[in-house]
């Protein structure tokens, strides 16, 4: 399966798209409580019908400086605070992203998955606990891979002394013991935990290049 580039993806998930518009709306929120801070004061002054006339030009003056130099900086400062919003939500759904397709294999059986992720993301220490679990659950599996061959041994082992009983009853109880065993190395084989040559040659290229 082709391994999809997500770092040629800009918003990939509906995860960066929510935390974008709650950035967005937050901003929002901010511009406003500090424009009118800024502005009502201002008119409020312009109004006031006590001020002589050369009081009210001034005001109106330094009111359309006041104007013109805070919509353009508000304005840089958003875009700025939007493409931070962007980079650093990037950084949380790239990792989340390939947990879920790591889910998805382990789901499927595989456990030969890498949860490695990039430096500059976030959620390194889940990642370090995702590889934990993953190691885990392919020690537990080689264990119970060994009890079942070493079942396997006496089960062979009971057969032959049973030979020699001739006991139907024995017997009968000695195939229900191979049918359940073989549905233990049915169920113990949908797991993966071990590559062959060639999965290993492919595995240590893809190593090199997540660390390039």
């Amino acid at each position: 399966m082709p391994k999809r580039k997500r770092k040629q993806v800009l918003v990939p998930r509906a995860f960066q798209i929510r935390f974008l518009l709650t950035s967005f709306l937050y901003q929002l929120i901010i511009v406003g409580v500090f424009v009118a801070a800024l502005f009502i004061p201002p008119v409020l002054r312009i109004d006031d019908g006590n001020m002589s006339p050369e009081e009210a030009w001034q005001a109106g003056a330094a009111f359309l400086a006041l104007h013109d130099h805070v919509w353009p900086a508000l304005a840089i400062a958003c875009a700025l605070m939007l493409v931070h919003a962007l980079l650093f939500s990037h950084r949380i759904a790239g990792p989340l992203y390939r947990f879920r397709n790591i889910f998805k294999e382990v789901g499927s059986g595989n456990l030969l998955v890498s949860t490695r992720i990039r430096q500059r993301d976030l959620l390194l220490q889940e990642a370090d606990s995702l590889g934990e679990m993953v190691q885990n659950l392919r020690t537990k599996l080689s264990a119970m891979r060994q009890h079942r061959d070493d079942i396997a041994t006496h089960v062979e082992r009971l057969a032959r002394v049973l030979e020699r009983a001739s006991s139907k009853e024995a017997q009968s109880e000695l195939a229900q013991v191979r049918r359940e065993l073989e549905h233990l190395s049915s169920a113990l084989g949908q797991f993966r935990t071990s590559y062959d040559a060639s999965e290993r040659r492919r595995a240590a290229g893809s190593v090199e290049k997540a660390a390039a």
